[in-house]
Parts: C-alpha cells; structure tokens; sequence
C-alpha cells in the first residue's frame, strides 16, 4: 500500500489495548507498513515490514531486554513479550552493572534477552554484582532471536506463507502493567517507571492521534531514537501500531552475534531519509544540530512536512535559524512518567516552535514559583492518568519541570528548566542554569557545560573543553590564559542572563582531563553527579574567592596615584558590568552595579593591593562595604590613594549625621523662593481632582490606584513608573490578580499609564505631557522607592533627586498653591530614636542623628526635610510594618514574616517574642493615605501610620500558628511555640549542619539570619530595660494621635484577629509557598 491509502485506525478507547492492537491491524491493516528502511546494497530500493509481518513468531517468557540489535528486532521482542503476557522491560545497555542490578532489584526481574557477544562483560559484571550481594536472587539469561529468526522472509512476507499459530493472547486489565520503563538516571540511580496498558491507550489518544490524522499520510523518520528510550515506545510502537503509521529506519546490519547496529550520524540520518522517501523526522537535539550544520541537511529538513525534536531542547539561535530557513520546526514534550502530552499542529505559527500547547485530555495545574515560571502538575483524570503519582491530595504528579507561558496565547507553554536544575543563591535569586548552558555549548571550543552557585553569592561554570584545550588546570597561568579565550562565550552567555546570574572570569572552573563530566544514557551531562565529581574544587574555588589568594589573573594599575587608579578602576568596573561605559563621577549602583558587582571590584581592588608589599596591613583596611561607602570611581580611587599615603591611617569616614545634612541642603537649595500666585480661570470654581502617583506597580501604591479609580470624584489618574521588562500595563495586570484587584478597574478611561524616570528632567516625560501633568495635577503622591537595605546614603540619591523634582514641577504648576503632596515615607526614617524619649512624634525631627543608619532610612529621612521646606501642602507619611490585607491576605513572600513562618513549618517550631506588633493590613493602609489625601483640612507636615491598637506578638503567633496547622491538616504538636532565642539557634545549627541542597528552599531565613539575630538581641534588650509593651524588635513607638483624627478608618480600625492570620495562610498556601 501507498502511504497516501487510508488505514482502519484502532480505537483508542480502551477496548482494543497494545497487544491487541496486533490482532486489530492483522485483520484490517495488514500490508500497511511498521517499519521501512533501504540496504546500502539496493540504496534505491525500500523495504518494508508490514503489520502482518510485524506480528509473527514473536519471543516469549523474557522480561529485561538489554540488548544491542537493529531497532525492527528490538521493538518486535518488547511487542513479542507483551503478546506472550508477560512484562517486557527495555533497559538501557548504557547504564553500569549498579544501575542495572538496582533496576533487576525494582522490578523483582529474574530474566534478561541480551546479545552476549557485544554486551558479555557488562552481562558479567551484572552477574557479579548480584553473586556479591544476594546469592540468593536468581539470573537467568537468554540470547535475543536473530533477525533471521523474527522476519525470515525480511520484507517480503504475505498472508499465503506458512504461519505457526502463537498462542492466544490473554487479554489483562486496562490498569495491568504492560511494561516497565526507566528514567535516564539524569538524577542518581534511574527509577523505574511501570507503564500499564491504561497508560499506552491514553498516550495513543494525544500525539499518535495527530500523526495519524495528517494528510499526507507522514513516513516518520525514527532512525534517531534509541529502543529503549520512552521517546521510541511513542514513536516506533504506539505511532506505527496505533497510528498505522510507517516509521523509517536505519537498515539492520545485525546478521552475525558480534555485530552491533549501525552507528548514529547526520549523514547516515540525512541517506537513509532520502532513500526512504520520509516526509517526517522525529530527532533528538544533539543529531538535529549536526544537520543543520550542512547544506544538505538544511535542505532536507526543509523538505519535509514536520521535523520534531525531544528528548532535549535545542538553543533559541538555532531554532529560530531552521524557520527562518522554511524549516517545519515542532517540539514534541513528554515523559517516561506521564507519557506525550502536547499536541502536534503542523498549521501553527511557525514563530511559535518551541512552544507547547498541551491536550485538553490532560488535567494540568500550574504552580506558581513566584519567579515568572511555572511548575507543571499532572492530576490524574479519566482520561489521563500519570504512570507515577507524587501528589496525594489532589492526586497526581508533581513534574518539577518549569514553564513559562506564552505572554499573547495563553494556550501556549515553553519549557524553560527544572526545578531542580535551578540554582538559588545566599540572596534568594534563582539562575536558570539551562540558558546560559545552551549559549556556552554553542562554541566549538567546550564539550560539556554545568552551571554552579547553590547557596552561594556568586553564580559559576565548569567548563570541559575540547582535547586541543585541555590544560593542567595546576599551572595558573595556562588557566589565566584558558579564561581569557573562553571569556568572550561567557560574556555572551551573560548578555542573556540577569544581572545575579552572571559569570565573572574568576568564576571559570576547568576540568580536568583525568575527570570528564559524567554522562547520562540520552549523552546528557549529569548535573547532580558532576557537581559532586568536582565538589572539592568548587569550594576551594568559593574560598579562593573569598580569601582572594589568588591574584595571578588579576591586572594592576599602570600607577599608583589617582590617574592611574582611576583609569584602573573604571576598566575594572567596565569588565564586571558587562562592558557598560563607567563614568567616574556617577554612582555605580546607578549605572549597574549590585550586591554582586561591588562584591567582585572589592576583590580585584583586593588582589591588585595584594601585590604590593603592605598588602597584609592595606587589605585590613578594604571592607566588605567600601564600595557601598564609596559608590563612585572617583571617590573609590581617592581613597585608596589615602590608604597607600596614610596605611597607618584612620579610615574613618566623614560623619554620618553632618553628610545627612549635607545632602539635605544640596537638594533643597532654592526651596526658600515664594510659590507663584495660582490664577484659575473661574475664580468660583474648583478645579477637578487630577492625580499624578508613583509606585504603582508595587503592593501599597497598587492598593491606592484600586482606591482612585474607584473614586468617582477623580477625574484623571497619571500613574507613572519606571520602565520594565514586561508592559506596564501587565505588571499592573500581575499586581492586581497576585492581590485579588478587580483587573477591570485598569480599563478606565481616567487612567493614564507612563513609563518615566523621576531623576531626569521633566520625569523623563515628553514636554508636553509634562505641562499637562504640572499644571492640571492637584494631588501627587510619591510613593516609589528604591527597597534595598544594603546601600548607603550616597546610592539612593536618584530617589532623592527624583523626590525634588517632583516638589520642582507642583512650584510651578497651575496649583502650587492649593496642590496637596502626599510622601510616603517609612519608620526605618527613625530608626536610631532613643526610646527613652518616649514616642516618636507626628511632627518634623530636625535631629539627623535620629536617622542615622541604613541608607534607605536615612535617605527617606533626607527626603521628608526636603519636603518639609517645599513650600507646598506637604505631609510625609512614616509607614509602618504592612501586612496582608482584603480581599484575599496577599502578602510578598520575600518580606521577613513571610520567610519566618515558612522556615518555622520546616523548622518544626514557632517563635514567640517579646512585645507588641502594630502592623497595618495592606488596603487599611491605602484608604488611610486618602484620607489623608482628601481631607478637608490641611494636614501637619508628618504623619505616623501604625496600628492604633497593637496586640502581642504571642496572640498573633499563636493565631499564625493555628491557621497552618488547620489548614495545612498538621498535628497539633507539630509546631510548638519556642522563644525566639531558642527558634534563632536551632536554625542556625540546622543552616550549618546540614547536607540538604534545597535547605535554603525549605528555610528560606537562613539567607537572613543576620536580621533575625538582631531581633534576638532586641529581644534580650526589651527584657533588660522591662520594655514588654514596646513594639517587638525594640522599634520606637509611635504616636498616631493625629492621623486617628484625620482618618476615620485609622480611628475605627479592628484590631488584628485569628481571621486575618487564616487569610495570609490561605494567600500562602494557594501560591504554594509552603
């Protein structure tokens, strides 16, 4: 028959199941073709094994297949013994004697069919292995039948020749194993994986079920899959059988027991697909990337119908190359563990090729990882149920492969990695390793690729590069000279990595030759093994690093005085911030630079000072904050130049206090002139409500524009914000779902969204759109805010900048006069108050000291007396702690209490602490400020907004604590309440002692049990001075008295009840957090 003649399909509803599908197709497909292939003797010719052919003289009474025979023989033994009713198990050849002996062990398999010739020792060792474990546990093995044997008249076989009858299949239970299947081993051991005939019904229902109904009929190029992969189970068994579909093949050359298949290649995939007139290729990545390296094989592909890959996944680069090309480019995605589960339209928009969309017949849920990905979850349903269940309630299994979704299709998914690829650092960022790996394996210069940095500050690689480059990775200067060849691969992995993720050169580790990355049976890397193989050198690595011992890579100045250092420092600085022009007089934070970066320019300002000879008395000097301290270039190189005059020296820095003042009176230089005299045009009018806010994108100021665009009285609302990755438009979209919003009330008309840059003149807004916020706005509320507790003072005067540009554009407005100003300022603003001074009052503190510490307090501080001599209807408002609010308790995981709770669920204990706790729900916050905002009378020029009425810290923990328990079905004794001390010890002897990778996952404290130890210290400080009543971590108090008469919802605000504790838990529990 012709590949166009239409099949009888087999049901694929269970009532016909895998080893029956033999007697269906016998009966109404027998001369449509299994498997097709052309021998290099009649190259122009095509053999065919029919379905009849297919059927006949199948072994028996086998189970473990181990075996290195041509593809038709191998499939024909698995369908064989299936028939024969027993339970085939195909086992990779490519595992050890260990792996294989775990598996044999797994599945209680007393039988392997294997070739002894080509597969004795590895046989032998196996043998071995058990004799020295288990004596008892019995072996028996048997030769595969020959290709000879299973189709004697190869090819040519019809229903008029002689055929002993086999025996008569007996049908088992739909929910009976069919086979066994095995993980690669990617993780560890490879795991077995039982397949029942329920199962192979479902799988023939999603992606078969596409082959088979695509015109023309397809002549599926399958040489590429190895037999015992689960891929070859959907391709060469379930398409061709339930598909009727031909599946091409390389030709068998195993006609001696000392032969073995024929090898794997681009050219041999690239002949036979031309001599077997296929119009399809499924292939694995490694093979597609070899022909899309040649003309030919270019050719071939875009000649044919649909080339799908699996298996792996292949680089953005290079599938965007094949559809440029005119390349019918699909993923095909599933697994051992709950089978092919995407679809296949062949029709679909050709930009869309690495992604998936998913058969309605799948129950997915998606779990969030709050990073933009999503965890794919398979619930068992009806009509798909997972070979292997994880889940209990709901039932079904848990994938750990991560997704994100299509951001204009929402059907569509790509697969990005998995979670336990992901590598998550001291700061709670998370590297995705898979992307950068794919652009560092596009050089021709490495061979295999592992990306490292769990629960460390930095991200590394491990490179193994090709035989011409392999060094001897103990002569620091062939590894100086490796780093830097490699060096320009990596900066292109890092063009595509986030800012935490990226690589530093003195972050390269190179393998040695004596260990080559191990490999899995797909000739993947085995990430878990590798990183194991080179543990010890990634710690000395990180110690390296840290003790910066080694300074050999590390260049100098050309002088030691200030041009030279600067020159220097600014090539440095280049270097580590992804070769950005640095400009030496500007703050590097603001042109890049992070946690990380500052991090590396301390150690190669270590290293080059390391090569002098007061190096030992200079580096004491070096601290871990000198680039914070001093964030630019210019001020960097001065004082190190003070160190090398004075090493002997006082390396204090100027007084905190006094540079407060400082920056407060550089920003507020002109304030002193009048306002100018508003004129409206209908003196008896009064101009409507217009709006400009900023912020909007975060939890508060999102919770305020729910509120005004509520406000029927506003007429207009400018929203303005800093650009990002996504639109504005979805990240306000993101904000309001994450919090329970009403996403409808971003339709309005009266809202206007804006991408802007406070620190730039006119807010980085064209001039017209300037004027018309300046002079129709008659409320600002300023509430965006750079959040990071390391930088000081000095990095946040962008903030600063932008706050006075904003007083700039309300002076100048139509309304200066009558404009209200709202800030949004924080009690970190006081955070070195003495308590002894009682409360801290609603009124302007003009003592710096008070302020004196972090640089986000202190400059929230600056910004507060800058607008205090504004001029204009000013009030700062001094935020409090904020928790979950209405509707639906949304609280950021990332806050402290969040991370203390969910540490304590894994911790197995709860602390209870000293003191009160006023903190404020979220959407109690917000309408707070527009009570403020519209009040009828001018409000003071500060405002504290807390809880008017806190409750201790143990009602509210206990209330916490109940919720997870109730909702999470846990024991009553599971989480005991322990002094905060003893909560703080044990997690520090669990971050120490323990060997679990995913501990910081878990207990996520541990990456800031620097601030938990200094609620323990206040803790022990409140218990001295018997200051019980004070707000837990010894805050100052604060007097609300005059926000409580302005704000009636401040004033009647309940008090926090078990309720709002029961609405965190639930918010928590629905995102997955715990």
């Amino acid at each position: 028959m012709s590949p166009t003649d239409t099949p009888v399909f087999p049901p694929t509803d269970g009532s016909v199941t895998l080893p029956e599908v033999i007697d269906f197709n016998l009966k109404y497909n027998p001369n449509h073709s299994v498997f097709a292939f052309s021998t290099d003797e009649e190259p122009e010719s095509v053999v065919s094994i029919s379905q009849l052919e297919f059927d006949k003289d199948q072994p028996r009474e086998v189970v473990a297949v181990i075996a290195l025979v041509d593809i038709i023989v191998y499939q024909a033994v698995v369908v064989g013994l299936m028939r024969a009713g027993v339970v085939p198990f195909p086992v990779s050849h490519r595992n050890s004697a260990r792996a294989i002996v775990h598996l044999l062990r797994e599945t209680d398999c007393h039988r392997i069919i294997t070739t002894p010739a080509t597969l004795g020792s590895l046989i032998d060792e196996v043998i071995d292995n058990i004799r020295s474990t288990d004596a008892e546990f019995s072996l028996n093995i048997e030769t595969v039948p020959t290709l000879q044997q299973i189709y004697p008249k190869l090819g040519t076989e019809c229903s008029a020749d002689p055929f002993e009858t086999h025996i008569n299949y007996q049908r088992k239970q739909i929910t009976d194993i069919a086979l066994y299947l095995h993980s690669s081993g990617s993780t560890g051991l490879p795991k077995v994986i039982p397949v029942r005939h329920q199962a192979l019904v479902e799988w023939a229902t999603m992606l078969p079920a596409n082959f088979r109904d695509y015109k023309p009929r397809l002549r599926l190029g399958g040489m590429s899959i190895a037999p015992f992969h689960s891929m070859a189970t959907f391709v060469h068994i379930i398409s061709a059988l339930y598909g009727v579909m031909c599946i091409t093949l390389l030709p068998p050359v195993v006609h001696i027991p000392t032969a073995q298949p024929h090898p794997l290649s681009p050219d041999h995939i690239l002949e036979h697909m031309r001599r077997t007139k296929s119009n399809g290729l499924a292939i694995v990545p490694s093979l597609l990337q070899g022909l899309a390296e040649s003309e030919e094989g270019m050719e071939m592909l875009k000649s044919c119908d649909l080339v799908g890959y699996g298996g792996g996944h292949i680089s953005q680069q290079l599938g965007d190359s094949l559809v440029s090309a005119g390349v019918t480019l699909r993923a095909l995605f599933g697994a051992t563990e709950f089978g092919a589960t995407s679809l296949l339209k062949m029709e679909d928009d050709a930009a869309t090729w690495g992604w998936i969309q998913f058969s309605d017949r799948v129950n997915l849920r998606w779990a969030p990882q709050g990073d933009g990905t999503f965890e794919a979850q398979y619930l068992t349903c009806e009509t798909h149920h997972p070979c292997v269940e994880n889940m209990e309630d709901p039932r079904g299994y848990a994938s750990s492969d991560l997704f994100i979704q299509h951001p204009t299709n929402k059907k569509l998914w790509k697969f990005v990695s998995r979670i336990d690829d992901v590598v998550v650092h001291l700061s709670g960022e998370k590297t995705v390793p898979a992307p950068m790996e794919a652009v560092i394996m596009r050089s021709p210069m490495i061979q295999a690729v592992v990306i490292f940095g769990n629960l460390q500050d930095q991200t590394g690689v491990l490179i193994q590069p090709t035989p011409e480059l392999v060094i001897d990775i103990s002569d620091q200067q062939a590894l100086a000279k490796l780093r830097n060849i490699l060096w320009p691969v990596i900066e292109a992995a890092n063009q595509e990595a986030p800012a935490f993720s990226r690589i530093f050169k003195e972050m390269i580790l190179i393998t040695s030759p004596e260990k080559p990355l191990p490999r899995s049976n797909k000739g993947n890397v085995v990430r878990k093994n590798a990183l194991k193989i080179y543990e010890t050198e990634i710690q000395h690595l990180y110690a390296t690093i840290e003790s910066n011992t080694d300074s050999e890579e590390i260049s100098v100045p050309k002088s030691w005085d200030k041009e030279g250092i600067n020159n220097w420092l600014i090539d440095q600085a280049k270097n580590i911030n992804q070769n950005r022009e640095i400009l030496p007089l500007r703050d590097l934070f603001e042109q890049g630079f992070d946690s990380l970066s500052a991090t590396f320019l301390r150690l190669r300002i270590l290293g080059a000072l390391s090569r002098l000879d007061s190096a030992p008395e200079l580096s004491t000097k070096i601290l871990q904050n000198v680039v914070y301290t001093h964030p630019t270039v210019d001020e960097l190189s001065k004082y190190i130049v003070h160190l090398l005059e004075n090493p002997g020296g006082s390396t204090k820095t100027k007084n905190s206090a006094a540079f407060i003042e400082g920056m407060i009176s550089k920003y507020s230089i002109g304030l002193d002139a009048p306002l100018p005299l508003a004129i409206p045009d209908d003196i008896n009018s009064t101009p409507a409500c217009t709006v400009l806010i900023t912020g909007t994108t975060g939890s508060l100021g999102s919770d305020i524009l729910a509120l005004l665009l509520r406000d029927g009285s506003v007429q207009r609302i400018y929203a303005l914000n800093r650009s990002g990755p996504k639109s504005l438009l979805a990240r306000h979209e993101d904000r309001f779902v994450d919090k329970g919003l009403d996403e409808r009330l971003l339709s309005a008309q009266k809202l206007v969204l804006l991408e802007g840059d406070t620190s730039q003149r006119r807010l980085g807004l064209a001039p017209a759109l300037y004027d018309e916020i300046r002079n129709s706005a008659t409320l600002i509320i300023h509430a965006a805010w750079r959040v990071d507790f390391n930088l000081t003072l000095v990095s946040f005067e962008r903030n600063i900048q932008g706050t006075r540009n904003i007083i700039d554009m309300a002076r100048s407005g139509s309304h200066a006069s009558s404009l209200r100003f709202l800030y949004i300022s924080s009690i970190g603003s006081m955070q070195s108050w003495d308590h002894r001074n009682g409360s801290y009052p609603e009124e302007m503190v003009y003592d710096a000291n008070t302020a004196v510490g972090g640089g986000y307090g202190e400059s929230k501080y600056v910004a507060e007396r800058i607008i205090a001599q504004s001029g204009l209807q000013a009030t700062s408002l001094r935020v409090g702690q904020l928790c979950g609010g209405m509707p639906n308790g949304s609280w950021a995981t990332s806050d402290w209490f969040p991370i203390l709770v969910r540490s304590s669920l894994a911790l197995g204990a709860i602390p209870v602490a000293e003191g009160t706790i006023s903190w404020v729900p979220m959407n109690a916050a917000a309408q707070v400020i527009l009570d403020v905002a519209f009040s009828g009378y001018v409000p003071p020029i500060a405002l504290n907004l807390v809880h008017p009425t806190p409750i201790p810290w143990k009602d509210m923990i206990r209330s916490v604590r109940n919720a997870v328990i109730n909702l999470n079905d846990l024991g009553t004794e599971s989480l005991p309440l322990v002094p905060f001390d003893v909560w703080w010890e044990q997690l520090g002897e669990v971050s120490t002692e323990s060997r679990d990778e995913n501990l910081h996952i878990r207990m996520p404290a541990i990456k800031i049990l620097p601030f938990f130890r200094k609620m323990v210290e206040t803790e022990r400080e409140m218990s001295v001075h018997g200051r019980h009543k004070s707000e837990s971590g010894y805050l100052p108090d604060l007097s609300t008295k005059k926000l409580e008469t302005i704000s009636k919802k401040l004033r009647n605000l309940a008090p926090l009840v078990p309720v709002d504790a029961e609405r965190w838990v639930t918010y928590w529990n629905e995102i997955n957090f715990f």
